[in-house]
């Protein structure tokens, strides 16, 4: 925020609105934990952890077994990272 209270209000405004517009619930369990990973790993956990009690909510509603099980488990296993945070590796394409 920086001291802009107001421009971090209406940036959390955007962010919410672009968030409904993805239609898959556990598309967003994966975007919130894509982004508690990237936090994690700059050492925001504070953000790590908001952005993870965003995908626990977006899990909530999931009715399919199958997905809130995959769901969970990305979830579970982005609490461990938090909690115990590793650098980004570099990228290695697959051979």
């Amino acid at each position: 925020m920086a001291g802009d209270t107001e421009g971090a209000d209406a940036t959390e405004a955007e962010a919410k609105a672009a968030t409904q517009l993805v239609v898959s619930r556990l598309s967003q369990v994966w975007m919130f934990s894509d982004l508690a990973l990237a936090h994690a790993r700059a050492g925001k956990r504070a953000s790590a952890e908001a952005a993870l009690d965003h995908g626990i909510e977006a899990a909530r509603t999931l009715e399919n077994a199958w997905g809130r099980s995959r769901a969970l488990a990305r979830l579970a296993s982005v609490l461990v990272e938090i909690a115990n945070p590793h650098p980004a590796l570099p990228f290695e394409p697959a051979k």
